[in-house]
């Protein structure tokens, strides 16, 4: 996914993400800018304290405008991720926050056509679905195997269920856009 952005829409990307989870626990910002406008399949917004996962939201359709969706995502990310409680007031200057936009998805005829690093996967089988960003096989240091067994755990099924019938497989590009809360 090539999309480019300045580096004054980067900060405003991260800006109303950060704005978000400042309104969602109570510690507002006063200086938010502009959102640019940008087409997107989908995106996430994932949060980090001390470079630990702490909260990833995101929509594989935008909600309403881009600004809006990152505002939710980031709003959702910050109180709704069920793996992780609420962000606090005073974990905020240490969080960092990450957007990643996200690309079409592609259906795969085979397993492994997809690279690692650059695409991200996403699983439907069995009324469930999983779905791993690109960046979550580097960070993990994990082959094709291991990638599709893992999107196949986040969807909650078995780890094999990415070689079975009815599993669909879908790849995607993204774009991560990333900073610290001060940004």
């Amino acid at each position: 996914m090539e999309q480019e952005f300045s580096t004054v829409d980067r900060s405003a990307i991260l800006a109303v993400a950060d704005d978000a989870v400042r309104d969602a626990i109570d510690a507002p910002r006063d200086d938010v800018p502009d959102c640019p406008d940008a087409a997107v399949s989908g995106l996430f917004v994932t949060l980090r304290i001390d470079g630990r996962l702490r909260g990833c939201i995101g929509f594989l359709e935008p909600l309403a405008t881009f600004a809006e969706t990152i505002r939710e995502a980031a709003r959702r990310a910050a109180t709704e991720d069920p793996r992780f409680p609420s962000i606090e007031p005073e974990e905020v200057d240490a969080m960092r926050v990450e957007v990643t936009l996200l690309g079409p998805l592609v259906p795969l005829q085979n397993a492994e056509d997809f690279s690692i690093g650059t695409h991200g996967l996403l699983i439907e089988a069995h009324g469930r679905r999983g779905l791993l960003l690109p960046q979550v096989a580097v960070e993990h240091r994990w082959d094709k195997t291991k990638f599709l067994e893992a999107v196949s755990e986040k969807a909650r099924l078995p780890r094999d269920a990415w070689k079975q019938p009815p599993s669909r497989l879908f790849r995607f590009e993204g774009t991560m856009i990333k900073g610290t809360m001060e940004d």
